[in-house]
């Protein structure tokens, strides 16, 4: 309106309206620079609250697994300590009888409790509180089998050798018994030193246990699906474990007695 009321150009009207032109765009962009300034601010408010909610929350989800895992560490310490019990019970029974046979099953039982124990027992241990290291399990495992029998072999040591394999509850507890049935069967007619266990996981996804007793006299006979040297309940165990686990077991007899099981690693 002022510079259509000023008149022509360069005249005070026409010079006041550009004036107020300027005037306004300064105005403009400083009431809009104003806006983003606070607009900014306010985001940065909104950050810093939403990450104080959220080390809130992680710390919450934090003592929450915490209490998770003190539950969990305190469930596979129960059972490993019902197992013990139970371990203790078959012992007091074993060392009344007087039936050799009799002494020899229950042995053999509490050599499967002991597994089942140990597995619980180095899922205590384990940092997932999921998974069990094979080596260790095994190792630890062959030194029970060794304990059970030095009384009457003498000193003596079964050889382990085995990856550093992660696996599950599901897959840790038919290793453990298929390795306990074979060495234990295994003990019977040879020496610790005779006998060497070992666990490879291979690049096709499966895992192989091998057990070989170097002492065995057994003939040349090689066959595949058997449990080969096991009889009896050892027979039926090993074989319902291969076949739970989905691998095959194969047995061959060439300078002792190699039992070799391949099952899928999950």
């Amino acid at each position: 309106m002022l510079g259509l009321s000023g008149g022509g150009r360069y005249s005070v009207g026409w010079t006041l309206g550009r004036l107020s032109w300027s005037l306004s765009a300064c105005i403009l962009f400083v009431f809009f620079m104003v806006q983003f300034v606070r607009q900014q601010h306010s985001l940065a408010r909104a950050r810093a609250t939403l990450e104080e909610r959220v080390k809130e929350r992680t710390s919450d989800l934090e003592r929450t697994i915490g209490q998770r895992d003190l539950l969990l560490r305190e469930v596979y310490h129960r059972v490993k300590n019902n197992l013990q019990v139970m371990d203790g019970l078959v012992d007091m029974e074993r060392r009344r009888l007087t039936d050799t046979a009799a002494r020899d099953a229950l042995g053999a039982l509490r050599s499967r409790i002991f597994t089942l124990g140990l597995v619980h027992q180095q899922l205590m241990s384990s940092n997932d509180m999921a998974t069990v290291q094979v080596a260790p399990f095994l190792e630890e495992l062959a030194g029970n089998l060794e304990l059970a029998v030095a009384t009457d072999q003498g000193p003596g040591r079964l050889r382990v050798e085995a990856d550093a394999v992660p696996v599950s509850i599901d897959f840790a507890i038919p290793i453990g018994l298929i390795t306990t049935e074979l060495v234990s069967k295994a003990m019977k007619n040879a020496a610790l030193c005779d006998i060497s266990i070992s666990f490879h996981r291979s690049a096709d996804g499966h895992a192989l246990l091998e057990v070989y007793n170097a002492a065995s006299g057994e003939a040349d006979d090689r066959s595949s699906g058997s449990a080969g040297p096991l009889d009896g309940t050892g027979r039926r165990i090993v074989e319902g474990l291969v076949r739970q686990l989905g691998g095959q077991m194969n047995v061959t007899h060439d300078r002792g007695t190699r039992v070799a099981v391949k099952v899928p690693l999950r």
